[in-house]
């Protein structure tokens, strides 16, 4: 497992966004530094449907 400094509030230099989407049929969060999941979910039909982009939940050093 990798760990990373945060949360950070703001865009501080050399951190990076980590997006917060919400699966309201498994009651989870998902949590992800990959802008490419992230825009899968929010752009793949079936994915659509599970998921709900909530926007960008801290900022973290990697």
């Amino acid at each position: 497992m990798q760990g990373y400094y945060g949360p950070l509030l703001g865009n501080p230099e050399g951190a990076i966004p980590v997006y917060r989407l919400y699966s309201e049929t498994l009651s989870v969060h998902l949590f992800t530094v990959d802008e490419n999941e992230k825009n899968h979910l929010m752009e793949d039909e079936d994915a659509k449907k599970m998921w709900t982009y909530e926007g960008v939940a801290y900022y973290a050093y990697p």
